[in-house]
């Protein structure tokens, strides 16, 4: 039986502790979660006309579910670029889901066979698929630092 090397074993320690923090969002040192601001920079807008409704999701359980949102915000484009941000957001997973409401009814709005008649994107600039959303995990980012930009081009 070998002697057991206790400097290895904390240096091992010491490791899994900060890696632990800087995934989990804990300041070992303060005992503090971890924040910061998540900015939002969105193209592809046909018009300056009506709203962009967009929709902060951390689980896949309320992902782009109409009010399961864990902050949203409503932002009048006034160019066809928008930029918006969350401040003080803890460090986490993270999806975004928004729409373009051209003609401001809070409803997205659908055309013929089910084709969008507003544009709308998400995080990661995943598409939906043929039944819906994408995953949250397709559209899953890890807020990590104090600042963090997520650009999103709208379909």
């Amino acid at each position: 039986m070998q002697p057991h090397n206790w400097k290895i074993s904390s240096i091992y320690c010491s490791i899994a502790l900060v890696s632990y923090s800087q995934v989990c969002g804990v300041n070992l040192a303060e005992g503090k979660l971890l924040s910061g601001t998540l900015s939002i920079q969105i193209s592809g807008l046909r018009s300056k006309k009506g709203t962009l409704r967009i929709g902060l999701f951390n689980s896949k359980e309320t992902f782009s579910k109409r009010g399961k949102a864990l902050r949203s915000a409503v932002v009048k484009p006034n160019s066809r670029k928008v930029e918006t941000s969350f401040k003080e957001l803890p460090y986490g997973n993270y999806a975004i889901s928004l729409y373009h409401d051209e003609n401001d009814n809070d409803k997205y709005n659908l055309g013929l066979v089910l084709f969008s008649r507003e544009r709308y994107g998400f995080s990661n600039n995943v598409k939906p698929g043929l039944r819906g959303p994408p995953s949250f995990e397709a559209a899953m980012f890890l807020m990590n630092s104090d600042e963090k930009v997520v650009t999103i081009k709208l379909h």
